[in-house]
C-alpha cells in the first residue's frame, strides 16, 4: 500500500511475507532507497531481492532491524550461498535506514548510509534482473520503503 507517498507493507499475524510485483529489469544499476521497520519483532525482517532472473536464480539482501543483523547472497538453482553478518549500521526498530545497492558488470556492493556493508563479484550479476521489496514475520509488523531512486547506468554516458 502507498500512503503519503511511502510503501508500507503491514502483516496482521501468522506467518506472511508482503512485498512488491516486479520493480525494474536491468542489468547495470544504483538502487537507493529508505527503510524501517515500524514495529515487528525478532521474526521480523526487510527483503530486497534484485538480479532475480527466474524464480529459482536471485540474489538477495535480508535486514534483520530488531537483531542489528543482516545477511546477503544468493540462490541458484540447487546452489545456496549466505554470508551473513552484524554491524552497528544496522538500525533498529522504528530508526530509518539509507541504503544503496550498486550493481555494475559482475559485482556488488551495498551501503548503509555512507557506511560500506558488502561487495561482492559474481558472472551471473552480468545479466538483467527483476529486483522486488518485502516485508516478512512470523508476528504483526510493519515496513517502510521510501525516496526510492533507481537508476540504469546504462544510460549515463561515458561510464567503463
Amino acid at each position: 500500500m502507498i500512503e503519503d507517498g511511502v510503501a508500507r507493507f503491514r502483516i496482521a499475524q501468522g506467518i506472511a511475507v508482503c512485498g512488491t510485483r516486479k520493480v525494474k529489469l536491468m542489468k547495470d544499476f544504483i538502487l537507493e532507497f529508505d527503510t524501517r521497520l515500524v514495529s515487528g519483532d525478532t521474526t521480523s525482517l526487510i527483503m530486497i531481492d534484485f538480479h532475480s532472473i527466474e524464480s529459482n536464480h536471485h540474489f538477495f539482501l535480508n535486514l534483520f532491524p530488531a537483531d542489528w543483523a543482516w545477511n546477503i547472497g544468493k540462490w541458484w538453482g540447487s546452489y545456496f550461498n549466505m554470508p551473513s553478518g552484524k554491524d552497528i549500521a544496522i538500525g533498529p526498530v522504528g530508526m530509518t535506514m539509507h541504503t544503496t545497492i550498486i550493481v555494475r558488470g559482475s559485482q556488488f556492493a551495498w551501503y548503509i548510509g555512507q557506511t560500506p556493508m558488502a561487495f561482492f563479484e559474481d558472472i551471473h550479476l552480468d545479466n538483467s534482473g527483476e529486483t522486488f521489496f518485502h516485508c516478512s514475520s512470523i508476528s504483526p509488523a510493519e515496513c517502510e520503503f521510501d525516496n526510492i531512486k533507481y537508476w540504469n547506468l546504462a544510460n549515463i554516458p561515458g561510464l567503463p
